[in-house]
C-alpha cells in the first residue's frame, strides 16, 4: 500500500524516519518527496506503521493528512481528502511489484505538484551544540555544524524538492565521512541535506574594512578579542548578516551607524544572562527558547545602562539568544554575557547577503563565509500580551526567520498575489487554498526593497506552485511604490489588479488569523487612504471579509504640512490648540503664520496614531520622529504607568450618526477628542508635566478615546447578533492599549479579540489583501 502524507514533511529529517521505522518492522518499499508531499510504499502492516510514524515524528515535523490508496497500480483511494490529490496520484504513481524492493529503501525525489509547507530555518539542536563544544569531536568549533533536526532551510532553499542539488549547499560535494553519515540509518545525519564538515563544507574568512583578508589561525578569535576591544564588526550569517558590537560602544555605533535613537537588538548568551537583565516570565522564556529563536521584546531591568543605550526612551529591549553554530562560537571567545546584533543594512535598505556589498558598511572587521544566501531573511520580532486572565499571546512585529513561508488555510482555492502596503511589508501568495506570506521586507520606497518584495514573491510562487495567478491585489493608495510590483505582476501573469482599501484589509486580516466569519473590529494605526481621499487612521469597521462598513471613526484633524506631520508632531499640536482656542507655543511667529495658512489647505486624519504622537509631544517632551513608530512607543511607558483618573478629564463625545451608514453617507458615529484636547491643554498650561501626572494624563486621556471606540462597535455588534469585537492596526503593539480595549470589551459582555497568527501592523496587510478578494471572488 502507499501513502501520500502532506504537513510539513520536507527538510526535517521526516524521510529518515520513515526509513528507520520501517527497517525496524522488516517491511519492503521505499519513501521519496514529490513536490507536495513525502511517498511512502510498504507491503504490509500499514496501519501499525502509520501508528509509529504518528508517535514518533522528529521534532520540526507536523503531519496534516495522509492518502493511501491500497495496494500496486490500485485506483481506487482512501484518506481524508483523497479527491484533492487524485490528480497528483496519477502523476506519480507506477504500478510496482513489492519484489523489486527486497528491503525498505530511499529513493529519488519526484517533482510532482507544490503544495507543501516549506521549512523553515531553525536554531541548532542540542546534540548538535554538544558536538560543537566537545574537544575532539570532528565538528568541534565547525560553525555550519547541523543535523535533519536543526539549521538553515528556507535561507538556502532554491527550489522543491528539498533534496541538496536544489540548496546552496550544491557547490560542496559531500566527503566520505559526511557521506556515510547521509546513508547511515542509525546516524540523526540519515539524508540531512545540507550535512557538512570541516573537510567539505563551507568555511569563514576574516577581512578588514575594505575587504582584504585577513590571516588568522582561528578568525573567530581573533574577531572576539577585536569586538571586545571596541571594533565594529559584521558576522554573516543564515538568512544575512548582524552588525555586531560590544554593549559599551553602543552610543559610538549610534553614531558610526547614523541610526540616533532607533533600538538594537542584543544577543545574550544563555537565558540566564537574559534573566539577570530583563523581566521574562514563563511564557516569553518558552517563545524565546522555542526553535525559532526569535528577537522579544523584554521589558528592561533597573541598573543596567547599556539597555537604555540599546533602545532610548523605551521601557523595553528586543533579546534573542543564539540561533546559529557560528554564534555559539562567537561567545565562547566572549566575555560579556551579551552583543549588540542589529541587522546589516545601509539605512533603509535591504539586509545585506553578499560579501562584496557588506565592504560599503564600513565596519572594522567582517567575519564571511562562502556560502550563498538565497533568500534574505530578517529576524523575527515578537511581543507578548498577557489578557486578564494571564494566558498569552504572542504579536508578531516582524514574522520572519522561523516562522515563515508556514501557512494559513484559506476557505477558497484560487490563486492570487498581494504586494501589501508600502512600509513594513510583506508580500502574499495564495495557492492550493493556501495562503503564503513572504518573509518581512520593510520599506519599499527604497528600491532594494521594492525589489527585494518582487524576488520574495517570485520565489514563494515557485516553491508553492501557484500557477497562472488570476488575481494581483494591492492598496488603495494611487502612490505607493508597492503598485510598481502589482503592475509588474499583473503583466507578466496578464493577472487583473484589484485594490483593498488599507483598513479593509487589516481588518481581513484579523478575521482570517481567528477564523471567525464576521466581526466589528477597531482598526487603529497611523496612516491608510481612505475612498473619501482622506487620511484613515482610528476607525471602526463592520466586515466579513469581502464586505465592510465603517461604523465609526476618530474626528478629523488637519495635517498641516502633510506628510511633515508624521515626522513632526508639533505641527498636529499646533493646529489642535488652535482648533480649541489653546494655542501653543513651538514655533516662531513667522512658522505659526504659515501653518495657519496650511491649515486652510491641509488634509484632513483621523488618525489613532497621530494621536499618540501629539499626546508624547506634549506629556513626554518628545516631538520627533527618527524611525517608524517612535513617539507612539516611548508613549507606552507612560500608558503602562498611568491610572485612569476621572477628575482629570471628562468623557469623550460621541457623535452618533443617523443611521448604520458606510462611509459615504451621514450615519458613521464620531469619537470627538477635541474636548478632551482643550481639557489637557488647560490643564498643563503650556507646561510639560512629569512623574505620575503625565502618566495619568497620557493614560486617561487614551482610556477615554478607546472606551468610545469600544462603546460604538459594541453597540453594532450586539444590534447584529455578533459575539466578537476585534482590534487590529499598528496601535494593537501597544500593550496597556490592548489591556485598556480587553477590559472595555468584556465589561459590555463580549469576546474581545486581537491576532496571534499574523502582524496586526501593516506585516498583515497582504494576507488580508489576499483574503478579501479570495472571498469575494469565491463568494460572488
Amino acid at each position: 500500500m502507499r501513502f501520500f502524507v502532506y504537513g510539513i514533511v520536507q527538510g526535517v529529517g521526516f524521510r529518515p524516519t520513515v526509513y528507520t521505522i520501517a527497517r525496524a518492522m522488516g517491511l519492503r518499499g521505499y519513501v521519496r518527496n514529490n513536490g507536495s508531499n513525502v511517498e511512502i510504499c510498504v507491503d504490509r502492516q500499514g496501519e501499525e506503521f502509520i501508528r509509529n510514524l504518528r508517535e514518533e515524528l522528529p521534532p520540526l515535523a507536523n503531519i496534516e493528512r495522509i492518502d493511501m490508496i491500497d495496494g500496486p497500480g490500485s485506483s481506487g483511494a482512501t484518506g481524508s481528502d483523497s479527491s484533492d490529490s487524485s490528480g497528483e496520484m496519477s502523476s506519480v504513481i507506477d504500478p510496482t511489484d513489492y519484489s523489486e524492493y527486497p528491503e525498505f529503501i530511499i529513493i529519488p525525489s519526484t517533482s510532482g505538484n507544490r503544495s507543501s509547507s516549506i521549512p523553515v530555518d531553525t536554531a541548532l539542536c542540542d546534540p548538535c551544540i554538544s558536538e560543537l563544544l566537545t574537544q575532539g569531536d570532528r565538528r568541534h568549533n565547525y560553525p555550519f555544524t547541523n543535523c535533519t533536526d536543526c539549521g538553515a532551510r528556507y535561507s538556502v532553499i532554491r527550489d522543491l524538492p528539498y533534496d541538496r542539488k536544489n540548496t546552496s549547499m550544491s557547490p560542496f560535494p559531500l566527503c566520505s565521512s559526511c557521506s556515510s553519515e547521509y546513508m547511515d540509518p542509525g546516524n540523526r545525519r540519515l539524508h540531512a541535506q545540507t550535512i557538512s564538515c570541516p573537510q567539505c563544507g563551507p568555511a569563514y574568512r576574516l577581512y578588514n574594512h575594505d575587504g582584504t583578508s585577513i590571516t588568522s589561525p582561528d578568525p573567530f578569535i581573533e574577531f572576539a578579542r577585536a569586538l571586545e576591544e571596541g571594533s565594529f564588526g559584521v558576522l554573516k550569517s543564515w538568512g544575512g548578516m548582524h552588525i555586531l558590537a560590544s554593549l559599551d560602544t553602543i552610543p559610538a555605533l549610534r553614531e558610526r551607524y547614523k541610526r540616533r535613537t532607533k533600538p538594537f537588538a542584543l544577543m545574550f548568551r544563555n537565558i540566564d544572562a537574559v534573566r539577570r537583565h530583563t523581566h521574562l516570565t514563563d511564557d516569553e522564556e518558552t517563545l524565546l527558547t522555542s526553535s525559532p529563536r526569535p528577537i522579544l521584546l523584554l521589558r528592561k531591568r533597573q541598573g543596567f545602562p547599556f539597555l537604555d543605550d540599546a533602545a532610548p526612551g523605551l521601557d523595553s529591549v528586543g533579546v534573542m539568544l543564539p540561533y546559529t553554530a557560528a554564534h555559539h562560537i562567537l561567545f565562547r571567545h566572549l566575555t560579556a554575557d551579551g552583543i549588540v546584533a542589529t541587522s546589516a543594512n545601509l539605512p533603509g535598505e535591504a539586509m545585506i547577503t553578499t560579501n562584496d556589498e557588506v565592504f560599503s558598511l564600513g565596519m572594522d572587521l567582517n567575519l564571511l563565509h562562502n556560502r550563498e544566501i538565497v533568500q534574505r531573511v530578517d529576524d523575527s520580532l515578537v511581543k507578548v500580551y498577557h489578557d486578564q486572565y494571564n494566558a498569552a499571546t504572542p504579536l508578531f512585529i516582524r514574522k520572519s526567520r522561523g516562522f515563515v513561508p508556514t501557512f494559513l488555510d484559506l476557505g477558497f482555492d484560487r490563486s492570487i498575489i498581494a504586494v501589501g502596503p508600502e512600509r513594513n511589508v510583506t508580500g502574499a501568495v495564495a495557492a492550493n487554498s493556501r495562503l503564503f506570506l513572504t518573509q518581512y521586507i520593510g520599506n519599499t520606497r527604497n528600491y532594494s526593497n521594492l525589489m527585494f518584495l518582487e524576488h520574495a514573491l517570485d520565489h514563494l510562487l515557485n516553491l508553492t506552485g501557484a500557477e497562472d495567478p488570476g488575481i494581483v491585489v494591492r492598496d488603495m493608495h494611487p502612490g505607493y511604490a508597492t503598485n510598481r510590483v502589482a503592475r509588474s505582476f499583473s503583466e507578466r501573469y496578464d493577472a487583473e489588479i484589484v485594490q483593498i482599501q488599507h483598513h479593509h484589509a487589516h481588518a481581513a486580516s484579523l478575521l482570517l488569523d481567528t477564523g471567525i466569519e464576521e466581526m466589528v473590529i477597531l482598526t487603529l494605526d497611523g496612516t491608510g487612504y481612505g475612498p473619501d481621499q482622506t487620511v484613515w487612521g482610528g476607525e471602526v469597521l463592520w466586515t466579513n471579509g469581502p464586505e465592510y462598513q465603517r461604523i465609526g471613526t476618530l474626528e478629523a484633524m488637519p495635517m498641516p504640512g502633510g506628510d511633515l506631520t508624521v515626522r513632526d508632531p508639533r505641527r498636529l499640536v499646533f493646529s489642535l490648540g488652535e482648533l480649541t482656542g489653546n494655542p501653543q507655543s513651538y514655533f516662531t511667529e513667522s512658522e505659526e503664520r504659515i501653518l495657519r495658512t496650511a491649515m486652510k489647505t491641509s488634509p484632513m486624519t483621523t488618525s489613532m496614531g497621530r494621536i499618540l504622537d501629539s499626546l508624547c509631544c506634549i506629556l513626554g517632551g518628545w516631538c520627533q520622529r527618527n524611525y517608524d513608530g517612535e513617539p507612539a512607543m516611548r508613549l507606552e511607558p507612560l500608558l503602562e504607568s498611568g491610572r485612569f483618573t476621572t477628575d482629570l478629564l471628562d468623557t469623550v463625545a460621541i457623535r452618533r450618526g443617523a443611521g448604520a451608514g458606510d462611509f459615504q453617507r451621514d450615519g458613521v458615529h464620531v469619537v470627538s477628542q477635541l474636548e478632551l484636547y482643550s481639557q489637557l491643554f488647560g490643564i498643563i498650561q503650556g507646561s510639560t508635566p512629569t512623574g505620575q501626572e503625565a502618566s495619568d494624563l497620557a493614560h486617561t486621556f487614551v482610556r477615554r478615546i478607546m472606551d468610545g471606540y469600544v462603546d460604538i462597535a459594541c453597540d453594532h455588534a450586539e444590534m447584529r447578533g455578533l459575539e466578537h469585537i476585534g482590534l487590529t492596526g499598528g496601535v494593537a503593539y501597544s500593550l496597556p492599549m490592548i489591556r485598556m480595549f480587553e477590559e472595555a470589551v468584556r465589561k459590555r459582555e463580549i469576546v474581545p479579540v486581537i491576532h496571534e497568527r499574523l502582524p496586526p501592523g501593516d506585516g498583515g496587510i497582504s494576507a488580508g489583501q489576499v483574503f478579501a478578494v479570495g472571498m469575494e471572488q469565491s463568494n460572488p
